[in-house]
């Protein structure tokens, strides 16, 4: 894919308040809806999780514009692997990272045995029941 075909300005202030939205809900979940889920608050703070569903669209829209845009000129589809490799170097190593200080700030269980290696830092917690919550949650 072209890296920088066209851009959309706006979309990335749009990002900013979904992401913000994101942290907002995280810092008021404890407050809001486990302690105090009668407080007048507590309905606005448990729609703030929208901001998720939203920067996945964004992300949808800015990701197949440059195919439909190939498709409706005629044009040759954008190339994928060069797209995916920027991704995963993108993505990756700071998911690494991120779990091996999980790991050995928290003293995670079974992330750094022999199987857990492959599994956690290959994507393969979610085919194993018992490894689906396991290392970083969100992952």
């Amino acid at each position: 894919m072209t890296a920088r075909a066209t851009r959309f300005p706006l979309f990335d202030s749009l990002r900013a308040i979904a992401a913000l939205s994101v942290v907002a809900f995280h810092a008021l979940y404890q407050s809001f809806l486990l302690v105090r889920p009668q407080s007048p608050l507590a309905p606005y703070a448990a729609r703030l999780n929208v901001g998720v569903v939203v920067f996945f669209c964004i992300s949808a829209f800015l990701l197949y514009r440059p195919f439909v845009l190939a498709r409706l000129r005629g044009d040759a589809l954008p190339a994928v692997g060069a797209y995916a490799w920027r991704r995963f170097l993108r993505i990756v190593p700071g998911y690494w990272v991120a779990l091996t200080v999980v790991v050995l700030v928290l003293g995670v269980p079974g992330v750094l045995s022999g199987s857990g290696i492959f599994t956690y830092y290959g994507f393969a917690q979610i085919y194993r029941s018992d490894t689906v919550i396991g290392g970083i949650g969100q992952a």
